[in-house]
């Protein structure tokens, strides 16, 4: 199979954007909101609306960020800076994680959710999960 130049692909593209919609979702089409509802049911055990679920996510945002800005303040960081910014200083100043020392970071928290499993699951693990790392 031959390989498309960059180019025609990028001019493929071009040419779509302008009849693109704008705007995606199941809202846009004849009974899109009935098929969400559908499959809202279909798919989940709820019984709650598409907006009753937003707002429950939005209330969850604003309660974790405010546990994390706790979180922060008990570290001794500012309540003056943004969540992004605290995270970041929080990875400095800890010391980042790199290479092999990420890979022993996370194949200890792969182990302690193994440990766990039987918690959560009667079905035990089947196959091994491995850590590897990249190579730039």
């Amino acid at each position: 199979m031959p390989l498309i130049p960059r180019e025609s692909l990028i001019n493929y593209f071009t040419n779509l954007q302008p009849i693109a919609p704008q705007e995606v979702g199941l809202w846009r089409f004849s009974n899109g909101a009935d098929y969400y509802t559908h499959l809202l049911r279909h798919y989940t055990t709820t019984e709650s609306t598409a907006e009753d679920i937003h707002q429950l996510g939005l209330e969850y945002v604003v309660r974790i960020q405010a546990e994390m800005r706790e979180a922060f303040g008990q570290l001794g960081y500012s309540f003056s800076e943004s969540l992004g910014a605290l995270v970041d200083r929080l990875g400095e100043d800890e010391g980042y994680v790199s290479g092999d020392s990420a890979e022993a970071a996370f194949q200890v928290a792969i182990d302690q959710a193994i440990g766990m499993l039987d918690q959560a699951f009667d079905t035990p693990l089947k196959d091994q999960i491995v850590v590897r790392g990249s190579v730039t």
